[in-house]
């Protein structure tokens, strides 16, 4: 099924370029952008098992993204943008274990903390209504591993503490599907500012075993960008 979703996606945006560029008219083009975005992440690890047995429930945690692009238009509504992030992305979940010290079991929860730069290839769709604008952008993510690490309770010590996961036992690249929203209004000739909520659907597992687990990571990014315009219009 992922990869079906998968192959339907990239012809939509294949199709969207071809017809863009038939449509194009250079004197109509608007300047290049460059710029920084920044937000907030809430992630829910809601799809797949950990080690056979599942986590009792999920929490959504606040992570954050900080990354640059750039963004290429081919004509007035369509544009590519492309970027570079860091993005640090939590989970929180809550599992039943046994408490060696007081002979009982207890619900324990345990937070995640996954950090990637992820590299978004997305198409924009931008709607310009007088010199404010709405737009629509969708495209894939490629996340790459730099870190993780586990927060939880220590049923043996009875103390909260932390644990570095070991990248062996993570993938080192991942594949996710993305879909956004958003609004942009011009500050001057030469910058835009713009707030997007955009979601990335993990389409390929996080961990590095097959047999241990199956977990994908989803997440909900809120995005407060700065963009110069880098690019003089030809005429």
């Amino acid at each position: 099924m992922k990869k079906y979703i998968s192959i339907s996606v990239f012809i939509i945006l294949f199709n969207i370029n071809a017809i863009c560029q038939k449509r194009n008219n250079i004197d109509d083009i608007p300047n290049d952008h460059i710029g920084l975005d920044l937000g907030p992440s809430l992630s829910q690890d809601i799809r797949g098992k950990l080690y056979v047995l599942s986590a009792t429930s999920y929490n959504f945690k606040m992570g954050y993204s900080l990354g640059l692009f750039y963004e290429h238009f081919l004509n007035l509504n369509i544009s590519y943008k492309i970027n570079i992030s860091y993005n640090s992305k939590k989970v929180s979940e809550n599992w039943d274990q046994w408490n060696f010290i007081t002979q009982e079991t207890l619900n324990i929860p345990l937070t995640y903390t996954y950090n990637y730069f992820t590299i978004p290839l997305l198409v924009k769709y931008n709607l310009n209504i007088k010199k404010n604008g709405f737009f629509i952008d969708a495209g894939f993510n490629l996340d790459t591993y730099i870190s993780s690490k586990c927060k939880g309770w220590n049923v043996f010590t009875d103390n909260y503490e932390t644990s570095l996961i070991s990248k062996d036992e993570m993938r080192r690249f991942v594949l996710s599907m993305a879909a956004g929203f958003g609004a942009k209004i011009p500050i001057g000739k030469k910058y835009d500012m713009s707030f997007e909520v955009r979601d990335n659907y993990g389409l390929t597992r996080i961990c590095a075993f097959t047999n241990a687990s199956k977990l994908s990571l989803n997440s909900e990014l809120f995005i407060y960008s700065i963009a110069y315009h880098i690019k003089s219009k030809k005429k």
